[in-house]
């Protein structure tokens, strides 16, 4: 065989033995080598990743400012909604019991003066007239009472029921002692409208009720006093504490986007200055 025949017969022997065969598998160590499959890839803070992760974090406390000041701004609600639906009803209603208590007592200064005029003069029309007042008066004073005691009742119903439970107890005795004065002043009118002079008892009695009276309203004005007193001490604390948790919220979230922002662009001037190298 010629010479350049055997070196052609070589060189196609050696391109045999270097392709693949019908499988598809590698027919040299190199291929061989990568058979195994692919290596698992690690994970990585890409730079999507890392404003990701800024993004869900400055997002987490924007959410946990919106839960705190909803649950805050609730309990504030409840607060004023107790001040605007009990507190002011009653202090305005004890405020037109005064009133009608002091026209009551005004009326009753008239008749004992009334009482003491001389039993020529006459006294008809302008007694006639102050005992209308004092029905009037007495009136107004009971249905005011009475609307103060459905109030207090109507808030037994709520989480104030022992406050109020006291406030209408107070309500009661002042009815009561109310509706003892209205008597004896009633009592006195009819005998000073017949022509008398009530005596010094009578009289006495009249002023011992009147003062009875006052100090059973001071009582109720006590009990309302210190409802107003705890709901604008709550109503202060709700404020405090909303300030001060949404104050730190807010700067712990500031802190923490500036601290992650700058590792995130020392990251991003890292990576370039290796990729400009």
């Amino acid at each position: 065989m010629p010479l350049a025949a055997q070196t052609r017969d070589a060189k196609s022997g050696s391109n045999n033995s270097a392709a693949p065969d019908k499988d598809g598998a590698p027919a040299n160590a190199a291929t061989g080598a990568n058979s195994s499959g692919p290596r698992a890839r690690r994970f990585q803070w890409t730079i999507a990743r890392k404003i990701g992760g800024l993004a869900s974090v400055l997002i987490l406390f924007i959410l946990l400012l919106l839960a705190y000041s909803i649950y805050t701004l609730r309990g504030i609600q409840g607060e004023l909604e107790a001040i605007a639906n009990l507190d002011v009803p009653l202090t305005e209603l004890t405020n037109k019991i005064e009133i009608e208590q002091l026209e009551q007592q005004i009326t009753m200064d008239q008749l004992l003066r009334l009482a003491r005029r001389t039993a020529g003069e006459n006294n008809g029309p302008e007694l006639r007239s102050a005992m209308q007042r004092l029905e009037a008066h007495s009136t107004a004073l009971e249905q005011n009472i009475g609307l103060g005691i459905r109030l207090s009742e109507r808030a037994s119903d709520t989480g104030l029921k022992p406050i109020f439970d006291r406030v209408k107890a107070a309500l009661r005795n002042l009815r009561l002692d109310a509706e003892r004065l209205h008597i004896d002043l009633f009592r006195m009118a009819r005998v000073t409208e017949e022509g008398g002079t009530p005596d010094d008892q009578a009289v006495d009695t009249v002023l011992a009720r009147g003062s009875a009276f006052d100090k059973k309203m001071l009582a109720l004005i006590g009990e309302i006093e210190q409802f107003t007193e705890r709901e604008i001490n709550i109503l202060e604390s709700h404020t405090h504490k909303f300030l001060m948790v949404n104050t730190a919220l807010g700067a712990v979230g500031v802190l923490l986007g500036i601290i992650l922002s700058t590792l995130i662009i020392i990251g991003i001037r890292g990576n370039l200055y290796h990729l400009t190298r």
